[in-house]
């Protein structure tokens, strides 16, 4: 039985210890230190398709004791996305998921359940990062009125402060499991030589970032993020992540929501993901193929870039 939903209630977040083992995060850092070796510093992640195609990685999603804490804070017919992603050495500063989706009344809502899962493949440690830094409670909303925009307005104030004064490292390890809201504001646990070395707070990024240059390759930062929610929130979430890939740069490294709304379920997907959702009773987000297939050629037109900037 998941026994952390009263935290993620109070705290926005909760930590499934030990959802990996030793043996198994190493083994998955092999695999990864296998599978980036194309990546560079403008492309710090797998992309979805890249994920999907690997049963070892997408299966993660489909883990018992992941399952069951999902369906206690989402409800037993949750949905989720395939927008998956491996990350590799990526640094970002504080910021909230759900902003992206404006000043909408839906996010005040009582019932609004949307989060992130990630996995950590090792400790989160002040010499290396390795984790995110989170306002514990910052996923709420400190007063709701119906004047919508001054709503947003005082949490933003709210989370500000918190950035600056409550904000701190999520005491996460090596093969633990996050689930946090999504109106949870939150960044990269930068490591210490970024963090003394950064201008006006903000980390200098790579190839700049003497860090990444120097980081030993045991401590290679690697997390596993894919997003679920309630059903009620589905539709809002999927025209956001539609008009966001009209902003990504196709002539650019990295292909993220184009890319998994080139994926339709089930068609696209592989026949063991497809068993395991199913037999999980969860619900998989996808447009159908007629939408679909603009960002298939999306998706075909920045990896045969790719290929030739490769060659």
């Amino acid at each position: 039985m998941f026994k952390g939903i009263n935290r993620f209630s109070w705290t926005g977040f909760t930590i499934l210890r030990s959802f990996l083992s030793p043996v198994e995060v190493k083994e998955y850092r092999q695999l990864f230190d296998e599978m980036t070796k194309h990546l560079s510093s403008k492309k710090r992640m797998l992309d979805p398709s890249e994920v999907l195609a690997c049963q070892k990685i997408y299966s993660l999603s489909f883990r018992p004791a992941l399952v069951q804490a999902l369906k206690q804070i989402l409800g037993t017919n949750y949905a989720m996305f395939s927008d998956f992603q491996v990350q590799k050495n990526k640094y970002g500063g504080w910021h909230v998921d759900s902003n992206s989706e404006g000043n909408q009344a839906y996010l005040q809502n009582s019932k609004y359940r949307f989060i992130k899962v990630g996995v950590y493949f090792q400790d989160n440690t002040d010499e290396y990062g390795g984790g995110i830094d989170v306002v514990p409670g910052g996923h709420k909303f400190p007063l709701i009125t119906q004047d919508v925009k001054r709503n947003f307005k005082i949490k933003q104030r709210y989370n500000e402060y918190g950035q600056k004064w409550i904000g701190k490292p999520a005491k996460l390890h090596a093969g633990d499991l996050l689930i946090f809201d999504s109106r949870l504001p939150h960044k990269a646990t930068w490591p210490r030589l970024m963090r003394s070395n950064g201008k006006d707070g903000q980390p200098q990024w790579a190839p700049e970032n003497v860090y990444l240059s120097q980081i030993p390759s045991e401590h290679t930062k690697y997390v596993f993020y894919f997003d679920a929610c309630h059903p009620d929130f589905v539709e809002t979430f999927l025209q956001n992540s539609i008009q966001r890939s009209e902003q990504e740069n196709l002539n650019g490294q990295e292909l993220f929501f184009n890319d998994y709304l080139g994926s339709v379920f089930p068609e696209d997907y592989p026949e063991d993901f497809v068993k395991q959702a199913q037999e999980q009773g969860i619900q998989v987000v996808s447009l159908s193929q007629a939408k679909a297939q603009k960002y298939k050629e999306r998706r075909r037109f920045v990896h045969d870039n790719r290929t030739k900037q490769a060659s």
